[in-house]
Parts: C-alpha cells; sequence; structure tokens
C-alpha cells in the first residue's frame, strides 16, 4: 500500500480533481445503498468519508462520492466509535 494521506477538514468534501486523479471515493456509512464492507473489495486509489457517531456522512457528501460501504454489525447497536471504525476499514 502506497504511503501519503490528505486531510479534509469536517463538513469540507474532498475536491473534485481527488476524482480526476484515479481516486475513488468511499463513505464509510450505513444507507441503503451501502455495500457490506467484508463483500466490497475496496480500490488501490481510495479517499474514505467517514462521519461521526451522531449524525454519520451527511447526505450531500454520500452523494459526491463512487461508493458506500458499511461496516456490518449484529444486534441493537447502530454506530461504532470512529476510530474504531478506521481501524477496522484500513485493517479491512
Amino acid at each position: 500500500m502506497g504511503g501519503g494521506g490528505r486531510l479534509f477538514e469536517k463538513n469540507h468534501l474532498p475536491p473534485p480533481r481527488l476524482k480526476a486523479e484515479g481516486i475513488t471515493v468511499v463513505a464509510i456509512e450505513q444507507a441503503p445503498q451501502a455495500a457490506a464492507l467484508n463483500d466490497y473489495t475496496l480500490p488501490e486509489n481510495v479517499a474514505y468519508i467517514f462521519g461521526n457517531e451522531v449524525d454519520g456522512v451527511q447526505p450531500s457528501a454520500l452523494n459526491e462520492c463512487d461508493q458506500v460501504v458499511e461496516i456490518p454489525m449484529q444486534g441493537q447497536k447502530e454506530s461504532l466509535n470512529v476510530s474504531v471504525t478506521v481501524g477496522i476499514v484500513l485493517f479491512h
């Protein structure tokens, strides 16, 4: 896996040039259109969007993403701490 990353501040969408650079923008969010993380092959060049535990990823940001992926969970809980989510996704 290549090094280097970019951080975009809260409520700022990644620049459109990411897609022009061949980077796939993937939101990690529970949504009707989401693919399960364990069934999804993540692309090599990817930018992730993570929401917070309360509000998740904003709908406007979801609309700008190439793909929406969720971490399947069992039971009553509907969210994970964002740091735990990041760790699971990056390990995957």
